[in-house]
């Protein structure tokens, strides 16, 4: 006697109803708070950065986006007022909502809750200093201490100077021509990193982690090719990356420009369980750093000029605002003196390292 191992168009019913069930529970993943209230506008973002969602009005998660998750993945769920938590998919078969718990934020002078109105402004308190290279050669360098603010979420930062500096080579700058086009010749005033943010650069760049150890991880673009890293060191974390976007050879006019490399470091303080690829605020941010390296010729030089751009900010603290009144800031102060810790020292960051004395070498106030 023959048995036959086709299954039953019954049995095969039966699959098919358990798979739309599970899809259907997925689909019905609800965030709430601790009194069952749902929660919109929660980004959901996997650990291995291949997967963005925001949940709707109603707390729930698409379920086109749920169907590309795989079963080894780890989801973050992440709002401004509640912590974060991390959960892995396959547990949450058995699950039909997610319950985040409320964080309560410190400000200088008051506590703000989710249940109060949202702050609308962001604030952020910055040393800075950026300085320009030519030919190896120092001819630019200016800082000063500046408040950036901006509407929360917004790439949108104006700047407010309190104090600042500002030097030039003056037989360095003579002795290079200034005519050519497209390129800035000065000392740059750094603005933040927003798109550089780990999430924010990693989220419009597609990357690609690989983990090297417990403490440091190498980034990859979608081409394969390193791109940088990221790494714990101690009470820190490092963040290097190589912007591949900025490296390119055009032509304008009578000038050729050769941009040869963008380098940005991210300095955040380390807390326990951060998630270094979601950090998409300037919340840990102690310190940033930009290098950018060009040359450039006229038609009518002999040589190519070769440029070294640095910028650099310390970041003293960031604040939450309801209000903004730009009326707070006043004249602005210019100091042209030269000791460098004097001015220095009251930059209020923790990762703060004064300017080397070398610097100042051959320079005038401008």
């Amino acid at each position: 006697m023959i048995v036959s191992k086709t299954r039953s168009p019954r049995k095969i019913n039966f699959l098919i109803l358990c798979l739309l069930c599970l899809q259907v529970a997925h689909a019905q993943l609800v965030v709430l708070d601790v009194n069952n209230h749902p929660i919109s506008q929660v980004e959901v973002i996997s650990g291995n950065r291949r997967f963005y969602a925001q949940t709707n009005h109603l707390g729930q998660i698409p379920q086109e986006k749920l169907e590309k998750l795989q079963i080894h993945d780890t989801l973050v769920f992440k709002h401004y007022f509640y912590e974060a938590l991390e959960i892995p998919w396959h547990e949450l078969d058995s699950r039909d909502s997610i319950r985040l718990v409320e964080r309560v934020f410190e400000f200088e002078e008051v506590s703000i809750g989710a249940g109060q109105k949202e702050p609308k402004y962001e604030r952020l308190k910055v040393c800075y200093r950026g300085y320009q290279y030519n030919d190896d050669s120092l001819s630019y360098y200016k800082d000063g201490k500046a408040d950036y603010v901006s509407k929360i979420k917004k790439d949108k930062y104006r700047r407010y100077t309190k104090e600042y500096r500002s030097f030039s080579n003056e037989k360095l700058v003579a002795e290079v021509p200034q005519h050519n086009v497209g390129v800035y010749y000065g000392a740059n005033v750094p603005y933040p990193p927003f798109r550089y943010l780990p999430f924010n650069y990693g989220d419009r760049n597609q990357l690609i982690y690989q983990v090297v150890d417990s403490l440091k991880v190498l980034i990859l673009n979608q081409d394969s090719l390193h791109v940088g890293y990221y790494e714990r060191m101690g009470e820190i974390v490092k963040w290097v990356i190589s912007d591949l976007n900025y490296v390119r050879s055009y032509k304008l006019f009578n000038s050729e420009i050769n941009r040869l490399r963008s380098e940005i470091t991210l300095v955040f303080r380390y807390t326990e369980g951060m998630n270094v690829p979601a950090i998409g605020n300037f919340e840990n941010l102690l310190y940033y750093k930009s290098v950018r390296e060009l040359n450039t010729k006229h038609d009518k030089d002999k040589e190519f000029i070769n440029i070294l751009q640095i910028e650099e900010f310390y970041l003293e603290g960031v604040d939450y605002l309801h209000d903004f009144d730009k009326k707070n800031y006043g004249v602005v102060m210019k100091s042209d003196y030269l000791p460098v810790k004097e001015f220095w020292k009251t930059c209020g960051c923790i990762y703060y390292q004064a300017p080397s004395i070398y610097l100042w070498q051959n320079l005038q106030p401008e």
